[in-house]
Order: structure tokens, then sequence, then C-alpha cells
């Protein structure tokens, strides 16, 4: 672990473990200790890599503004600069749209993708999840001063005071439209899906997401033969409670409003400095879910795609696998796949 200087950018990055090399970006407000509780699983057969991007955690701000293009410049410069060859890259939320950036800008370097919680376009997130998106002000940024998020950031920021401008920074990213679809449509690389079913996104632009990606447009065959090079995991949760990796925001909703229902009385409070990105999309801690369980790392709060893509050692193998043996992707310029074998 450590800091590598790279064209004005002071990334912190740790390692942990051997093997292929899996790099893992947190959501927006977040840090490495997004992936904390499971990274022991995933270090078992595989170098894991774990990064702060810009201006989040140990990583210092830049002095430009944030955008998921330059953040995937900048974290492929760092695969560079780490000699990893053909990486595989898991991005939550924020995250998941600066992986996303890197198939299309530098997916030479990517061996497979997993995209978790993030859509291709902006409108592919609900209404009232765009318009409780952070307001680019240090007003709105003091009124979240002792919530998990800032209170992570103030542990671990080389600069502290600087949090008001991260709060900006990131409202300034997140209310800039965007729209990736043609390009998503000409990524090769082996790419991942994966939501809740009461995830932020709209469960009709996850649909269309993975049909970008060559999937959902044909049967796959008694076989497999014709199943595409994509995947989406839509993960559900049991009938009594609901998956969700956004939980509400606190300025459209409250705990005790219907829209907004307290957590299942089974399932402990997480430990509010872990909570991370969850927190900062705007919930208390009666309200976490989804990625909460994984930042945690008990097994019974587990929720929707988090527990999926990183909740247990299958899950992550069902994810990280290549394809079975003898498959062929239905769509033309897709590299065939590999043979599967352990992690």
């Amino acid at each position: 672990m450590g800091y590598a200087r790279l064209d004005g950018v002071r990334f912190w990055y740790e390692t942990h473990g051997t093997g292929r090399p899996l790099v893992l970006l947190h959501g927006g407000f977040g840090a490495v200790e997004t992936f904390a509780a499971i990274r022991p699983a995933l270090a078992r057969r595989r170098l894991v890599v774990s990064v702060d991007l810009p201006g989040h955690g140990r990583t210092p701000d830049t002095g430009r503004p944030l955008r998921y293009e330059s953040m995937a410049d900048e974290v492929a410069a760092l695969i560079v600069h780490l000699g990893l060859a053909e990486a595989e890259v898991l991005g939550f939320s924020l995250g998941g749209g600066v992986a996303l950036r890197m198939a299309v800008q530098h997916r030479q370097l990517l061996r497979r993708l997993v995209v978790v919680s993030a859509p291709c376009r902006r409108q592919g997130w609900f209404p009232e999840v765009l318009a409780g998106m952070p307001e680019p002000d240090e007003a709105a940024a003091e009124r979240m001063r002792g919530t998990p998020p800032e209170q992570l950031y103030r542990r671990v920021a080389p600069r502290p005071q600087d949090w008001p401008l991260l709060w900006t920074r990131t409202g300034e990213l997140l209310r800039r439209d965007y729209d990736w679809s043609s390009e998503v449509a000409s990524i090769t690389t082996p790419t991942m899906l994966v939501f809740a079913d009461a995830d932020s996104v709209r469960p009709a632009h996850m649909v269309e997401f993975f049909g970008l990606l060559g999937g959902g447009h044909r049967d796959a065959g008694w076989d497999g033969t014709d199943r595409p090079a994509a995947r989406l995991a839509s993960c559900l949760d049991s009938p009594t409670t609901t998956s969700s990796t956004h939980p509400p925001c606190p300025r459209r909703s409250s705990p005790s409003s219907p829209t907004s229902p307290p957590r299942p009385p089974d399932t402990p409070t997480p430990p509010s400095p872990n909570c991370g990105c969850c927190w900062a999309a705007g919930g208390g801690r009666q309200q976490h879910r989804g990625c909460c369980g994984v930042v945690v790392g008990r097994r019974q709060q587990f929720r929707g795609c988090c527990w999926f893509a990183v909740g247990s050692e299958a899950a992550v193998s069902a994810i990280l696998l290549p394809r079975r043996s003898g498959a062929v992707s239905s769509r033309p310029g897709r590299e065939p796949p590999r043979a599967s074998r352990p992690l």
C-alpha cells in the first residue's frame, strides 16, 4: 500500500493477495474501506488492488473537476504504472461509471468488467434519485457533517478540511448529463452488470444496458451456445425484504415515510465508520440496505447485488469465472470464451 504519483494525481492504492489482478473502485464519497470486509475472500486467489479515486479517501484533490472520463484515464495510468496486465475491474456506483469508461477508453487493459449499480446514461436513474443527487455547494456539505462518509473522510484524508470541496465536485459530476449508449454498444470486454430488485437504476434501463452489450436478443439455446458474452445479474432478496443498493435520499423521504421503511428488526445496524457511499447516497442507518452488507461483512446483512458481487467466494466466482467451455457468443467480433478454471 502507498502512493503512486501520476500526472498530477497522488493516488492511494492498496494491494492484497497474489494472482490475476482485480481492481476495485468504490462509490461516491467512499474509499478503499468500502471493500474491506470482503477483500480477504477476494485476495485468496487474486491480486486485489483497491484504489481511492481522485479527491476521495487518501487521494488528495487534483485541482481539477471530477469527470468519469478523466478518472478512467487516471486509473488506467495507475494500472500501467503497477504493471498489471489484463486487469479485471469491478466498480460500484460512481466507481462503476469510471470502470465503464475504462472499457470504452482503455479496453486493451481490461480482461473483464463488472459494473455494479450504475447506468450507462444519466436518465437510467429513477427521477427521484436524480432529484436527490448532492447539491454542489458547501452549505450542503456542512449539513453532512457527522455522517459516516464525512467521518471516514475526516479520519483518512490528508486534508480533512477539503470535505466541502469533495462534496461540491461530486455534486457537479453527478448533475452533469451523459449518454454513453453508442460507446457501450462497441465494448468488446466481457462484462457483467449487477443490479438489485429495488436498485436506484430503473429496471427498464438495466435491460436496455444489457441489450447494448449484446444480451437479451435471443434464446441462448439448450446448450448455451448462443449465450452472449455479457451477463446480467438481477439479485432478489427474500419475500419479506427488498434489495436496494442506494438507500433513499433523506431530502425526499424520512425514516417514518412510506417510501423509507425501517430496517428489519433482525438486521443489526452497521457500524457507522464503515458505511461509506451507502450513507452518502442518502440514508440514515435505519435505511441501510444493499452495499451496507458488503462493507460490514456479515452474511445475514447482505442484500441484492452487493451480496452477489462480493458476498461470498462462490458469488465472486460466479462473476469472475469465464463462461463454460464450448459456449460461443452470438455477437460478432467478441473474443471466444476461455475454458473455465478455478479462481
